[in-house]
C-alpha cells in the first residue's frame, strides 16, 4: 500500500473511532447524569432533564475531543507511522511540533513604513536626552 493509501485509510479509520468515541462519552455522561437526577427523586418531566441532556453532550464532545488526540498521538508514536503517512498530511502538524514553527519558513520580520520611522531630526533629539 502506498502512503496516500494508508493515509486515506488511517484517516478513515480514526474518523469512525472518533464518531463512536463520542457517542460513546455522550451516552455515558447522559446515563450519569439521569442517574444522579433519579437518586435524588427528581421529576421525570422537569427541566433538569434537558439540562442534563445538553450539559452531557457539550462535555462529551470536548472529552472525546481530547482523548481522541491523546489516543491518535500515542498510537501513531508506539508503532511509528509518521513514515507511512504522506507528507503533505504531516507536514503541518510536525513541523510545529518539532520546534513550534514551520521549519520551511523564514522567520517573519516586521518592516516599518517610512512614515512611523523617526526622521533624523527625531533620532538626534532623541540621544540628546538620553532616551
Amino acid at each position: 500500500m502506498n502512503k496516500k493509501g494508508f493515509t486515506l485509510l488511517f484517516i478513515l479509520v480514526s474518523t469512525i473511532a472518533n464518531v463512536l468515541l463520542t457517542l460513546l462519552c455522550i451516552a455515558l455522561l447522559a446515563l450519569t447524569f439521569i442517574g444522579v437526577l433519579k437518586a435524588f427523586h427528581i421529576e421525570a418531566g422537569s427541566s433538569a432533564y434537558g439540562t442534563a441532556l445538553v450539559v452531557s453532550f457539550l462535555v462529551g464532545l470536548i472529552i472525546s475531543f481530547f482523548l481522541y488526540t491523546k489516543v491518535s498521538t500515542l498510537i501513531i508514536k508506539k508503532f511509528n507511522m509518521t513514515e507511512k503517512f504522506e507528507d503533505k498530511w504531516l507536514d503541518h502538524s510536525r513541523s510545529r511540533s518539532e520546534n513550534g514553527s514551520s521549519s520551511k519558513e523564514k522567520p517573519r520580520q516586521t518592516k516599518m513604513p517610512s512614515s512611523v520611522l523617526p526622521t533624523d531630526e527625531e533620532k538626534e533629539e532623541k540621544e540628546k536626552w538620553g532616551e
